[in-house]
């Protein structure tokens, strides 16, 4: 989640899961399953807004990665989130 005080809302959400797909209920045979998920946000005062929270690593117990890739005025970056880190900083 966004800042409380950058007052944002979610616009878009699309999450994009192959592995959870009939007929493919299996991972590759390293383990390694893809989940590719999209949220767009809107929000009253950007200025505040200075890092998101993910939850992901609370809810999937077994996730241990998080590649990231962010877009916003700065131009675009992207970083890895490992457990137990729940923050990512956004550039300013």
């Amino acid at each position: 989640m966004p800042d409380a005080a950058a007052q944002c809302s979610l616009r878009q959400a699309a999450v994009r899961a192959p592995v959870l797909e009939a007929p493919a209920k299996t991972a590759a045979k390293d383990g390694h399953a893809d989940l590719d998920a999209d949220y767009t946000f809107t929000c009253a005062r950007p200025a505040q807004l200075g890092s998101l929270e993910l939850g992901l690593f609370d809810t999937y117990r077994r996730l241990k990665r998080i590649d990231v890739q962010v877009a916003g005025p700065q131009g675009q970056s992207k970083l890895t989130l490992a457990r137990p880190a729940r923050s990512i900083k956004l550039a300013r």
